[in-house]
């Protein structure tokens, strides 16, 4: 797997990581419909089948995609081996969601899952040299957690 495909992949994982971790009795995943397709792909990808999106809001601003508990399962024991294998030895963080609270904050999830998402479809949008851009991502993504968890804590403590 090369450094791009690590990266995008770990955006992904962590992307339905934050939703899951936030609500373990969902199997519903939203995503904004920019995004979507690149999520349908990776949730296709990681189980081997396709992934259906649907538009549930009036506004068809969001998608949702619904996956099985089983094979919830199955990309949360995929994200595991991903991240052993590939993700650690390349020195890509986890993100800390909790922020030493025992709940992550609905406002959390949001500022994440859109931090990730628009930082994949930038790499998608520069992947005409995948080399150089898995590179600078891969550079570049110990910041994008910083600053994001510097925005979700500020807004976690002004919402309640």
């Amino acid at each position: 797997m090369d450094t791009f495909n690590i990266v995008w992949c770990t955006l992904w994982s962590d992307f339905f990581m934050a939703q899951h971790q936030f609500n373990f009795e969902t199997n519903s995943f939203a995503v904004a419909k920019e995004y979507a397709n690149d999520f349908q792909y990776y949730l296709s990808g990681v189980l081997n089948k396709e992934v259906i999106g649907i538009y549930t809001d009036e506004n068809e601003d969001n998608v949702y995609l619904q996956i099985s508990n089983e094979e919830i399962e199955l990309v949360t024991d995929w994200i595991l081996n991903f991240n052993q294998n590939f993700r650690k030895p390349m020195g890509i963080p986890l993100p800390d969601l909790y922020f030493d609270n025992e709940t992550i904050k609905a406002s959390t999830v949001v500022i994440y899952c859109e931090s990730l998402s628009q930082f994949s479809h930038y790499l998608l949008e520069n992947q005409n040299d995948r080399d150089r851009i898995g590179k600078w991502a891969l550079e570049n993504i110990s910041q994008l957690y910083v600053n994001t968890a510097i925005e979700a804590k500020k807004i976690a403590t002004t919402t309640l």
